[in-house]
């Protein structure tokens, strides 16, 4: 009787999925409140869900931003952004590493658009779960790039600018290896970007060496110093 809490979760748990997996389609056409009601139940299994996003409609964004000593200038503008002014050009406050991104990935054949994922827990951001100390914890990388795939299908890549000197780079990218792995058939490119030497470096947490070395490496400033290539 002592694991009666963990059997009647573990049979909820597998009653809630099954319900969600026969009405997902159904449960897309409802209104944004009802959605929400059926998001929040998935909120409450103690193991991460995945949830669908849903599509953002406005976003509010400042043009400009004042500096410590009272002077005020413009932010940068970017095209192809999923949400844009009446110009087709989205303003965003962004570091150097953030800035280099956008700009490369714009270059490349075939794009149609991008989404810089809000950092914050919406429904219109992507979470990726990981582990961290025993917790689960979530990540929401920063950039989401849309591109033909030139045979009639959309492709996304998951472009995620970080420091990999920080604590937690690593479990995070255990946590986003793991999530490209379950939905291998909707995401072309999973990058971590980190500047090592004075450029950017990008590491692929799908690649086999790469999973590999998840296993045992002591740091994700290690890791990608031994597999990463450049960004470009």
């Amino acid at each position: 009787m002592d694991n009666i809490g963990v059997h009647f979760d573990a049979a909820a748990t597998k009653l809630s999925d099954g319900w969600l997996a026969t009405y997902g389609v159904r449960i897309k056409t409802l209104s944004d409140d009802r959605r929400d009601a059926y998001r929040q139940i998935s909120a409450l299994s103690r193991e991460a869900q995945d949830v669908e996003m849903v599509q953002p409609l406005s976003v509010s964004e400042r043009t400009s931003v004042r500096e410590a000593d009272g002077r005020e200038h413009k932010l940068l503008t970017y095209r192809l952004h999923l949400l844009c002014d009446d110009k087709g050009e989205y303003p965003a406050e962004l570091n150097a590493w953030e800035r280099d991104v956008p700009k490369a990935e714009l270059k490349r054949p075939g794009l149609l658009g991008w989404y810089r994922n809000p950092n914050r827990p919406t429904q219109d951001s992507l979470g990726v779960a990981y582990m961290n100390s025993g917790e689960t914890r979530m990540m929401r990388p920063d950039f989401l790039f849309f591109a033909d795939a030139g045979d009639g299908r959309v492709v996304v890549d998951i472009v995620d600018p970080h420091g990999d000197y920080l604590a937690d780079s690593l479990p995070k990218l255990v946590g986003l290896a793991a999530y490209a792995n379950r939905h291998a058939g909707v995401f072309r490119r999973v990058l971590a970007v980190a500047e090592n030497g004075g450029k950017l470096r990008a590491v692929e947490p799908t690649q086999r060496d790469v999973q590999a070395a998840l296993q045992s490496a002591d740091s994700a400033k290690s890791l990608c110093e031994a597999l990463a290539n450049d960004f470009v």
